[in-house]
């Protein structure tokens, strides 16, 4: 790994302050740097830094701060001479997608190229798990195998050798496997935090004030909910042709990366509201009020509706 690829600053603040670390401000998300003195702890934003220390746009040390701020979204922190996450050194993911999402993108792959062998028109929801319980049996083995020798012996595709199919099929589910990984997360969360959130109209009903936050929250998770299910569909949409993204493997694995970034980043944002309501039971406390308030601060800035003014003077 280049230094390029490692967090690395010439200006004198990391130098005469070490053991800080980079993070987003829980505040405002801009980046700041964490340092300690005196037995107390500092946030200095990156904006201030580049003022007070005099780093020029385009200087070596913008860029880097540039690097940081963007690896941010990948990471919750990092520190002077750490390695940048992978996703912006060769495009591999810095995390690992469970065993039952490889396992369903594997067969979603196989699936799809058998439907294109055998000319399977039309759409076929299937439950991830009965799926790969599907493709496990021998006869369906058998029908991939076939299929793969088909796609194989394609004029049209110029792949030529089975192995190389294989190999494109087993690359391509492995990142699927990511985005897959993500939307059962979205799923899972959005529903777990909808469940509580209807027990708590139940338990708030007498509490005006907590009641109306509550029903807010619910009617804005809704919108959010559609938002990030029409973007997982045009993700879906684009992987589920085996023989097209087989064939032109350059640019799925181009494509997917991109989308399993983009919906990584996404998931950052309600990752912690998802932990906070794992954690709670239906219980009338003020713990629970204040995960309701956390929910409402994150979704009115980006589903509210808004009322938009105009002066004339």
């Amino acid at each position: 790994m280049s230094s390029e690829d490692r967090v690395e600053l010439e200006c004198m603040l990391f130098k005469r302050m070490p053991g800080g670390y980079f993070r987003r401000s829980a505040q405002t998300d801009e980046p700041v740097y964490v340092v300690s003195h005196g037995g107390m702890s500092f946030t200095l934003p990156f904006r201030g830094i580049r003022k007070e220390f005099g780093i020029v746009e385009g200087s070596p040390d913008d860029k880097m701060l540039i690097k940081i701020a963007e690896a941010l979204d990948y990471v919750t922190a990092l520190s002077p001479g750490d390695a940048l996450p992978l996703e912006m050194v060769d495009r591999r993911a810095s995390w690992e997608p469970a065993e039952q999402d490889k396992r369903y993108a594997l067969a979603l792959v196989r699936h799809g190229l058998v439907r294109w062998h055998v000319r399977q028109g039309g759409e076929e929801e299937v439950e991830p798990s009965l799926l790969v319980l599907r493709m496990e049996k021998p006869e369906m083995r058998a029908a991939v195998e076939a299929a793969v020798a088909a796609l194989a012996s394609d004029p049209n595709a110029g792949l030529g050798d089975p192995r190389l199919v294989t190999r494109r099929m087993q690359e391509l589910a492995g990142e699927i496997a990511y985005c897959e990984y993500l939307f059962r997360r979205f799923r899972e969360g959005f529903a777990l935090v909808s469940e509580k959130l209807r027990g708590m109209a139940v338990t708030y009903k007498r509490d005006r004030m907590v009641s109306d936050q509550v029903s807010r929250c619910l009617l804005l998770l809704d919108k959010a909910w559609s938002d990030i299910q029409g973007s997982i569909a045009a993700t879906a949409a684009n992987y589920g042709e085996t023989y097209a993204i087989v064939v032109n493997f350059d640019r799925t694995m181009e494509f997917i990366r991109d989308a399993r970034d983009r919906h990584y980043k996404t998931y950052r944002v309600w990752q912690d509201l998802f932990q906070q309501w794992s954690r709670l039971s239906a219980v009338e406390d003020r713990t629970v009020v204040g995960v309701i308030e956390n929910t409402y601060r994150l979704l009115a800035p980006r589903y509210a509706p808004i009322q938009e003014w105009i002066t004339f003077l």
